[in-house]
């Protein structure tokens, strides 16, 4: 079993950090006044780490992407900028007070938003809540036709960066030019070299934003922001609603571990972490992760609240006995960065055995017979393989058996007994640490036995592990009432 990509780039971002605080000067390269831009760029570094050992899957290493950009492209930018000047000036006109922020997608038909949303926008249409969406996009084929179904006004990030390219060309701002980096961290000087050269002349963006931000929302009526949390975007709007006395409440969404860097405390710089005024959580389960991987915000700042994509309907247990059958049946859903050829192998070997069904679940939102590639699947079933997109597809099953995804955790709310797979990533670790889940290997000598004893997990045992990881969730309505009140 290999280090995973994930724990190669956590290891050595933790020594680039440590570099970087003994050495005044370099500390000082990312610090803008009273912000501290190297716990800001955290999740910059990572991603560029993670590229470097491997990873696939992964975010992108720059909040900008560089690409060739042909005509279309550029044509697309300037219909960004022109639709955010025109909604810019109606959010003036109509004083609407809340920003939706979150990124540019329409998976949702009822709301055309990004689906992973869809509560969030429900929630605000029964409260008759007005709003304008700020939104981080890509300048794909489908951008305008998006913004012309939405039928509704939109800001968009992506045309700050236009602007701020457009004004460092005119010479209309300022740049701080790095000094002659003249360090020496051994094998990794080369590393850090790159890092610190490519990320600490972002400031200089990262500055201009915040403070065209502040002047522009300044004009505004808006009293609060809400959205899906990601640091790699929303840094800027974090400090510059937070300089206007304008509340940010950021959502947690899906699954998070130690590797999502953005959230934990790096170091001391003496300097202010940019940051939402608030990160909403789902349980105490996730506050307390986040307190046990050493994040730096404080207990009073992490609100545990609704869930932005649905609320939990949590089924109550059946009351009729499990039935003694032999065969096993398990799903193992496709997950994006799992080390699919280590999962092959558990394919192989649980299909294998005549008294195992394996059923493998693709996503809906990807090409289905590119996800089968991705993990060297057969095009269609085979006797103890069965291919689906939709649990609607199937009657039931009995274990789910993955990595990491949201769709475990989501298991577990549905008192499924769920199982993480031994592999390089060991990005669920958190699930075992708090005995929400069971663990086997590829090497278990008596795999047969062991999924029976797995299924066969009591009910009181699986609600008290929904209990552990759901116990204080409450309907998105009750946190909206607080944020709007």
């Amino acid at each position: 079993m290999q280090q995973s990509a994930f724990s190669k780039a956590l290891t050595k971002l933790e020594k680039f950090n440590e570099f970087v605080l003994k050495d005044k000067k370099l500390r000082a390269l990312f610090v803008d006044g009273e912000y501290d831009f190297l716990q800001a760029y955290q999740v910059f570094f990572f991603s560029y780490l993670t590229g470097l050992y491997g990873a696939e899957g992964w975010g992108s290493t720059d909040n900008v992407r560089e690409s060739k950009a042909g005509a279309k492209i550029r044509l697309r930018q300037v219909v960004a900028v022109l639709w955010s000047a025109f909604s810019y000036i109606w959010l003036i006109l109509s004083r609407r007070q809340v920003i939706i922020f979150g990124p540019d997608r329409d998976t949702s038909s009822t709301y055309y938003c990004d689906f992973r949303a869809s509560n969030l926008y429900r929630g605000l249409q029964e409260k008759k809540i007005k709003f304008i969406e700020f939104f981080h996009t890509i300048f794909d084929i489908n951008f305008i036709s998006r913004a012309i179904y939405r039928h509704r006004p939109a800001l968009y990030l992506e045309p700050l960066d236009t602007l701020y390219k457009l004004c460092e060309k005119l010479k209309l701002v300022s740049s701080n030019k790095l000094p002659p980096l003249d360090i020496n961290a051994g094998e990794e000087t080369e590393l850090f070299r790159t890092l610190i050269s490519t990320y600490a002349p972002y400031i200089d963006r990262s500055r201009f934003k915040i403070r065209l931000l502040r002047r522009l929302l300044s004009l505004t009526n808006v009293q609060t922001a809400i959205g899906s949390e990601d640091m790699r975007y929303y840094q800027e709007l974090y400090v510059a609603c937070e300089t206007l006395g304008i509340k940010s409440y950021a959502f947690l969404g899906g699954t998070i571990s130690k590797y999502y860097v953005e959230y934990i405390s790096h170091g001391e710089t003496g300097t202010r972490v940019i940051k939402p005024s608030f990160l909403i959580v789902e349980s105490n389960f996730w506050k307390n992760e986040l307190k046990r991987w050493g994040t730096y915000f404080a207990p009073e700042e992490i609100i545990i609240g609704g869930n932005i994509k649905a609320d939990h309907n949590f089924i109550s247990p059946d009351a009729k006995a499990k039935k003694a059958e032999e065969t096993i049946t398990v799903l193992v859903p496709y997950e994006t960065i799992a080390p699919k050829d280590e999962i092959l192998k558990y394919i192989e070997k649980l299909s294998s055995h005549p008294e195992v069904i394996v059923i493998f679940k693709f996503r809906g939102d990807r090409d289905l017979t590119t996800q089968a590639r991705e993990y060297g699947l057969p095009d269609s079933h085979q006797d103890n393989l069965k291919l689906i997109t939709n649990l609607s597809e199937i009657k039931d099953f009995d274990i789910v058996l993955g990595t990491y995804s949201t769709f475990l955790y989501e298991m577990i709310g549905k008192l499924k007994p769920v199982v993480i797979l031994k592999t390089g990533l060991d990005w669920g670790e958190g699930l075992v640490i708090n005995k929400l889940v069971d663990e086997i290997s590829i090497d278990e000598l008596n795999l047969s036995e062991k999924l029976k004893e797995i299924k066969n997990i009591s009910t009181p045992d699986l609600l008290k592990r929904r209990q552990i990881l759901f116990g204080e969730t409450i309907p998105l309505r009750e946190t909206l009432d607080l944020i709007l009140k």
